[in-house]
């Protein structure tokens, strides 16, 4: 998850984010939630994202605030469907 000092909705993020990786144990894998802080310009720049936060997996990135239900139907989409059987 990409965060800045700035950024007033990051925190919130962070939270919603740990809340449903802990529903997802319950059926899948646990997550490794890493937080990127992209206060440097040199940052901005490699990872071109301009919206905060924002919540990568893989080629996919979730702009904004998410509900729950929306980060959750994120991860699985994007990570835990492409995970074998």
């Amino acid at each position: 998850m990409f965060t800045s000092k700035s950024c007033l909705l990051c925190e919130q993020a962070i939270t919603t984010l740990n809340e449903v990786a802990q529903r997802i144990r319950k059926y899948g894998p646990e997550l490794e939630i890493v937080e990127q802080p992209i206060d440097d310009t040199h940052t901005q720049d490699l990872i071109r994202i301009d919206t905060l936060p924002a919540i990568r997996i893989g080629d996919h990135v979730m702009l904004g605030l998410p509900s729950p239900d929306d980060l959750e139907s994120f991860i699985n989409i994007n990570y835990l469907s492409q995970l074998p059987e």
